[in-house]
């Protein structure tokens, strides 16, 4: 049985979840539960904290039926098919939010207020309208995460680099030509891509990233390959499909750790070495229709 709203029992009763839910406290959090669960809130709202608290994923539409006082125990938001322009301003007093996810809205710009969400680590922006990574974006401290797949960005601002703790960055479909020099400097970085945009020249910084495992580049307008490509060490996965590239550098030989080469051009066939033949022999990879200057020795 729920107790009424307005009585002196109900609110003696939610001053207690308040403070316990303010601690942040995984045990303060089960006490509090289980005083919503004898009747200090209304039903509504207690089924939404059960649901976030099992599995600490809300929508808009459920963060829009929470107290104020809830907020700060969110720790995961999705904002799916919306027609909204800019995130709604509660999103911003969600202090613990870890991850912001959205997909198919109408967001054409972020507010400089995504600067307040401290803790986020994951955000994603997919199918929605932004044209420029704001400044504010840049200065998450905890950000591992970070997506924009088709929007309308072109160009990563060069203070990228404030991003440190950085470790996957995925700008799909986007209209970006270029990338720049900073970005070798997000030493943490192990996942890029960049499918799907007008990206003539990759910088040579980018082969120095200490961690970098998969570098995704898969239907762009690269030319070639600078000979910098030997020095990414730790690269595991190299995915290149769909660009003007007539040949691979030399130094792809020296990527030892190299697992998966895909690199099959829009036009044409690639002219390998001897030596690359002989690397590809223990690399997985599709080159294209290139027989007439590489074949396997079963073929």
């Amino acid at each position: 049985m729920y107790l009424l709203e307005n009585s002196p029992e109900a609110e003696a009763m939610r001053q207690n979840v308040r403070r316990l839910l303010q601690s942040s406290e995984t045990e303060n959090i089960d006490l509090a539960l289980q005083l919503i669960e004898g009747g200090g809130l209304h039903q509504d709202t207690e089924v939404i904290l059960l649901k976030l608290y099992e599995q600490r994923i809300l929508t808009l539409e459920e963060i829009l039926k929470l107290p104020d006082f809830m907020l700060r125990v969110i720790q995961h938001l999705k904002i799916y098919h919306v027609k909204l322009k800019h995130l709604p301003e509660i999103v911003f007093q969600c202090a613990n939010l870890r991850i912001l996810q959205t997909y198919e809205t109408n967001f054409v710009a972020i507010s400089d207020k995504i600067a307040d969400l401290k803790q986020l680590e994951f955000l994603s922006f997919i199918y929605d309208k932004i044209s420029t990574i704001p400044q504010a974006l840049l200065n998450l401290p905890n950000l591992k995460n970070l997506m924009f797949s088709r929007n309308k960005i072109t160009n990563l601002p060069t203070e990228i680099k404030k991003l440190q703790q950085l470790q996957m960055m995925t700008i799909g479909a986007n209209q970006l030509t270029v990338l720049p020099d900073e970005i070798g400097e997000l030493k943490n970085l192990n996942n890029l891509s960049f499918n799907g945009n007008k990206i003539t020249d990759i910088p040579d910084s980018l082969w120095d990233l200490p961690h970098l495992k998969t570098l995704s580049m898969e239907y762009n307008e690269l030319a070639c390959l600078s000979e910098a490509v030997g020095k990414a060490g730790k690269l595991e996965n190299l995915h290149l499909t769909t660009n003007n590239l007539k040949a691979l550098p030399a130094s792809i030989t020296q990527l030892k750790k190299l697992q998966r080469l895909d690199a099959k051009p829009r036009k044409g066939t690639l002219k390998l070495t001897e030596e690359q033949k002989e690397f590809l022999k223990y690399v997985a990879h599709d080159l294209g229709k290139i027989w007439e200057t590489y074949r396997y020795e079963d073929d």
